[in-house]
């Protein structure tokens, strides 16, 4: 099983630290330094601990299926997929329309217990609909992300798509090593995060 110091090089490789030129002021308590350029950089260790500390939230519902976890932008949505795959979770990867968890005469409309959500900048929509619904919003945000009806933040550098899905692998290792491992004897090594064509024929026994 991957430990921390595995997770920080992992992290630090693919420059999961970096931010961006503009920091929220609720953001600096997860900021370490500034580097070249005035960019902010970000401090995995606090990452990592908001990772486990979101666990908590997670093991409140005992019921995987009712936890949902949404990227609007689309770009890791392959990584979502074998996420939820993997772990039993609902995910909107590339199905999300406004009304989703709001309208029940949608045609995919889902009630959630609980909401993981990745780079909300960009939908801001996103954040107020599931704030309509009072449960817990986890939620990876940059530095320059507006934290607003956001319950617990994982700071983490979202404009790269190779960093969030170096995340969400991570956070698939946290999931099975802490809540629950018998909830899928199979396991998607971190080249199925990445690549497209994923099946059942590639996923590796634990």
């Amino acid at each position: 099983m991957i430990n921390d110091n595995k997770m920080l090089a992992l992290m630090l490789y693919a420059q999961c630290n970096i931010g961006t030129t503009f920091c929220d002021h609720r953001m600096t308590r997860y900021v370490c330094d500034n580097i070249r350029d005035s960019i902010y950089t970000i401090n995995l260790v606090k990452t990592i601990n908001k990772m486990t500390m979101s666990l908590n939230l997670m093991y409140s519902n005992s019921i995987f299926q009712n936890i949902l976890i949404v990227d609007p932008s689309g770009e890791s949505r392959y990584a979502i997929k074998n996420l939820c795959l993997t772990t039993g979770l609902r995910g909107y990867y590339q199905n999300y329309y406004p009304g989703n968890f709001v309208n029940t005469k949608t045609k995919d409309y889902f009630d959630p217990t609980l909401a993981i959500t990745i780079e909300t900048s960009n939908n801001k929509k996103l954040i107020q609909e599931l704030s309509l619904l009072k449960i817990p919003i986890i939620s990876f945000c940059n530095t320059d992300c507006n934290i607003s009806f956001i319950d617990l933040v994982i700071p983490l550098n979202t404009r790269s798509k190779y960093s969030k899905v170096i995340g969400l692998y991570i956070y698939t290792r946290l999931i099975r090593k802490f809540m629950n491992p018998k909830i899928n004897k199979y396991f998607l090594s971190f080249k199925d995060f990445v690549s497209r064509n994923t099946t059942k024929n590639n996923m590796k026994k634990l």
